[in-house]
């Protein structure tokens, strides 16, 4: 008989406590909860989908990076996928290598091989660490940004120098940043800005290895004064069109139009333009968005000096004024090394009156031009064509030169980065914007110096560019195509009447050419002459227009 309540021995007290932790620890009782990793990276509908809490990215089928998102306000910074390619076929059609055969050996890790190279990639909260490895040949990893980027900044410290670019790029190594709707991204480890909105890790030999690391957050206050990264309206009253040195494309000989646009951030009811001390001319306002945009009829010329004001019941409440705008004669230049930097000495317009323009912003055309593709660094015939041209028509010019050397004509085609960064800089002078695209290259299509198959070839690609360059753009413009190397495909061009010919700078031999051993580039007196030679072939055609 049982004295007292019934009580179980000890071993079976412990080995019952057991079980009910066990129990209770099965059902999520007594347990710290377990925290949401970090980098969320799963496999959906054949892409590889990263989700962080600064930013979203997308690997495709490929195994390279298609898209990367920083915050919540829709700051996609790629244009378009990484691209992965194999010297001398950069900016061809050929189709670009790629890396299919993806693993993810880590939660946070992808490996993506293919013939040619091996990308790892590693993804942390707000940074992406990239491993390139090349196979049999050398490679270079191309990271093409959206080119409505707000601000960039190069930072060459690690070769020694540091240096700020507002939209005037320059090629080298170190840190280079991008900033977007408030938000950046910053490249590191080797990487170089290919063009103003193209990244590059190049020459990545056969057997080697880098590795590039991307991080993204939000601009400071500090960073963004430090980054000096402009803001698109600032102030009371921001002006976006005219900008300084800017040349609108006259469209008679006596006249053309200046546009004018930008917001009102102060309450007005009118804004008003004028041009040097002409009467204030009114321009159309948005009540609700304070934009204002005009199109207003100016006499060929310049430079002008600009008003623009924002007024409320007759107060002025803000004002800005541009120094020089001009209406004249625009231009924009495409082809190989002989249209870009690549001359001996880097040159300077004489007239004051030539200006270039970055696709960030206008300036005096001093050497090097800031448009181009290759970020050359050396002399240009522009100037020289400028000042020319100014003499002979008394106007301002503008020019926007966008070539890259050692390029082919079928590295122009359309569907080619090439291609797209220069529609681009047609796109942005709009319809209207520009007289003609001046085409000089063919050096490296030496077959079409004779008739023949490569002729007919090299006639057949450069149409195709012309016709599709003017469908992009909803306008037509003609193209005056040098003589240059390629000469039977460039005249036969000429001869169906699918392009203006140009100037023969073939005939410039002996000292017009380079320094000893470059004998494809031009010496200081070779750019003079070579731009004096398009000078006069685009002013004979721009006099015989307007005699029409």
């Amino acid at each position: 008989m049982m004295n007292g309540p019934f009580r179980a021995p000890i071993t079976i007290q412990l080995l019952l406590a057991v079980i009910g932790m066990a129990v209770l620890g099965s059902l999520g009782f007594g347990q710290e909860p377990t925290a949401a990793p970090v980098v969320e990276l799963k496999l959906s509908e054949g892409q590889y989908r990263v989700t962080t809490p600064v930013y979203e990215a997308i690997v495709a089928p490929s195994g390279l990076l298609s898209y990367i998102e920083v915050g919540h306000w829709r700051a996609a910074f790629l244009d378009r996928p990484l691209r992965l390619n194999v010297h001398p076929d950069r900016f061809g059609k050929k189709p670009q290598y790629i890396c299919p055969r993806i693993s993810q050996p880590e939660p946070d890790v992808l490996v993506c091989d293919g013939p040619q190279a091996t990308l790892r990639y590693v993804f942390g909260r707000d940074s992406i660490e990239m491993t390139i490895t090349a196979k049999r040949k050398h490679v270079d990893l191309f990271i093409p940004i959206k080119p409505e980027v707000d601000g960039v900044r190069i930072d060459h410290s690690e070769h020694g120098e540091q240096i700020a670019v507002g939209g005037r790029m320059v090629a080298g190594g170190g840190t280079i940043e991008y900033c977007l709707g408030g938000k950046f991204l910053r490249a590191s480890g080797g990487v170089c800005n290919y063009a103003p909105t193209t990244l590059s890790a190049p020459w990545i030999g056969a057997g080697e290895k880098k590795v590039v690391h991307l991080q993204m957050g939000d601009v400071t206050p500090e960073q963004r004064a430090r980054f000096d990264i402009p803001r698109l309206y600032t102030g009371p009253l921001t002006v976006l069109s005219p900008r300084d040195y800017q040349v609108f494309q006259r469209r008679t000989r006596e006249a053309g139009a200046i546009r004018v646009a930008g917001k009102v951030n102060v309450p007005c009811d009118r804004v008003e333009f004028r041009r040097g001390d002409d009467d204030w001319q009114p321009v159309a306002l948005e009540a609700a968005g304070g934009a204002f945009f005009a199109t207003l009829p100016t006499p060929a010329g310049g430079w002008y000096r600009c008003e623009v004001r924002a007024l409320k019941d007759d107060q002025v409440m803000a004002t800005r004024t541009i120094e020089r705008v001009g209406v004249g004669e625009v231009f924009v230049v495409a082809g190989q090394s002989n249209s870009t930097n690549c001359g001996d000495e880097r040159q300077q317009p004489e007239s004051g009156l030539v200006s270039t323009f970055s696709g960030w912003e206008w300036r005096v055309a001093d050497d090097p031009q800031p448009a181009v593709h290759d970020a050359s660094g050396g002399g240009s015939p522009w100037p020289a064509f400028g000042d020319a041209l100014v003499k002979r028509c008394g106007v301002p010019v503008g020019l926007v030169v966008t070539g890259h050397g050692g390029t082919g004509v079928e590295q122009w085609m359309p569907g080619g980065e090439l291609f797209e960064w220069l529609q681009q800089r047609i796109l942005q002078l709009g319809p209207g914007g520009f007289r003609m695209v001046l085409w000089h290259q063919g050096e490296n299509n030496g077959g079409a110096r004779n008739p023949g198959p490569a002729a007919d070839d090299y006639q057949a690609r450069l149409r195709t560019i012309i016709e599709q360059s003017n469908a992009r753009a909803g306008w037509s413009f003609p193209w005056m195509v040098a003589v240059a190397c390629a000469r039977s495909g460039q005249m036969q061009l000429a001869e169906a009447g699918e392009a203006l010919l140009g100037p023969d700078t073939d005939a410039l031999q002996g000292d017009y050419r380079g320094r000893p051993g470059n004998h494809i580039h031009f010496s200081v007196k070779g750019l003079k002459k070579h731009g004096e030679l398009w000078a006069d072939q685009v002013g004979e055609w721009v006099d015989t227009l307007f005699a029409k």
